[in-house]
């Protein structure tokens, strides 16, 4: 790993770009600690969630000056866990090893309808079929498609005006409008997607490497089409 030695006291922000012995850093995750090995001062970033995930630093060009690594979890991380009902079903894709979308909510959500309709119980949680996330060198949207299901295929959209970060996003719209104005969200399950929606989500981990998404867990809320009723879930994708 190529470390940078900051003080503690001179940690950047995140997104605050930063230059170091002629690389153009921005910072894309939250400082957490400085760890010293002899002489060595190593600035390791985590996210919010916990899971131990380093992100890459990148220099300017977008490459990356150091590896991933794995660091414990901070004892306070559970602070990005919602509270609502979307909090129950959190922790089961915060838990996973691998890919896993847990869905739940209430009728008349149309989404939640085509699933009874299906035959499909609730919560409803798939962590089989095939698992894709195609978008490249994309940092501000994550798209991923879930098919090969009995209730599918499903297609979740998150998308931000910025690069995507662990954090809590409201007011979001439907991804991929032209009239979007801030962050963007889509959650399709069978034939079935909202012409109007609004909703949130909580990114908890989110790592890219060689431009592909690595691993993303994220916590979300959907209205769909002003209708009664919600959608709530999560979704945990992660590839080697």
């Amino acid at each position: 790993m190529r470390a940078l030695a900051l003080p503690v006291d001179q940690f950047p922000e995140p997104n605050e770009r930063v230059l170091h012995h002629g690389f153009a850093l921005v910072l894309k995750a939250i400082v957490l600690a400085s760890v010293g090995c002899g002489a060595r001062s190593e600035l390791q970033l985590v996210d919010l969630a916990g899971g131990g995930e380093v992100a890459a630093i990148t220099d300017s060009t977008g490459d990356e000056v150091a590896d991933a690594a794995t660091v414990p979890p901070d004892a306070g991380s559970d602070s990005l866990i919602e509270s609502g009902p979307e909090a129950g079903v959190v922790g089961r894709c915060l838990a996973a090893s691998g890919n896993l979308l847990v869905v739940d909510g209430e009728e008349p959500d149309p989404i939640v309808h085509g699933v009874l309709t299906s035959g499909g119980d609730l919560p409803l949680a798939i962590a089989e079929g095939e698992w894709s996330a195609p978008l490249r060198n994309e940092t501000a949207r994550v798209e991923i498609t879930v098919s090969g299901v009995p209730t599918g295929p499903w297609n979740l959209f998150f998308s931000d005006l910025t690069d995507l970060t662990s954090r809590f996003y409201s007011k979001a719209g439907r991804y991929g409008s032209a009239m979007l104005a801030g962050p963007g969200l889509q959650i399709a399950g069978g034939s079935t997607a909202c012409v109007r929606l609004s909703g949130e989500f909580t990114i908890h981990r989110i790592a890219w490497s060689g431009g592909k998404l690595r691993e993303f867990v994220v916590g979300f809320k959907q209205t769909c089409d002003g209708r009664g009723g919600e959608l709530h879930g999560c979704v945990h994708y992660r590839t080697e």
